[in-house]
């Protein structure tokens, strides 16, 4: 799965997920800083990348807005609860597989919920 990292994604995290395997850029990698949140939405749908994030606005972007996207992944918790932020966000990309793609899933430190978005 090839994940793109908005800016207020932890370093950590970025790391944390390379070390795992996937295929992760940021929006810095990709020259992005300061773009819109719809922009990044749409690079990420052009390059078929998961858009991984700590905005919850994209919520917004994606359900009430309709913005195309290949996924969203929403991270939830404090700085103090990375490392259990980390082994759901891993648990819900090994569970879910696909499924990922074309939801948005909000990960916490001590679960993870998935919402299919309907296509227009």
């Amino acid at each position: 799965m090839k994940l793109l990292a908005d800016q207020d994604v932890y370093q950590a995290t970025v790391e944390f997920l390379r070390q795992a395997g996937f295929d992760v850029v940021t929006a810095r990698d990709m020259g992005l800083e300061g773009a819109s949140d719809i922009h990044l939405l749409r690079v990420a749908y052009r390059e078929k990348r998961v858009l991984l994030t700590r905005d919850k606005g994209f919520g917004s972007l994606v359900f009430l807005a309709g913005a195309r996207t290949w996924g969203v992944i929403l991270l939830r918790g404090l700085p103090s609860e990375l490392d259990a932020v980390h082994r759901q966000l891993l648990k819900a990309l090994e569970t879910t597989g696909d499924r990922v793609c074309r939801s948005f899933c909000v990960v916490g430190p001590r679960s993870f919920r998935v919402r299919q978005r309907k296509e227009p």
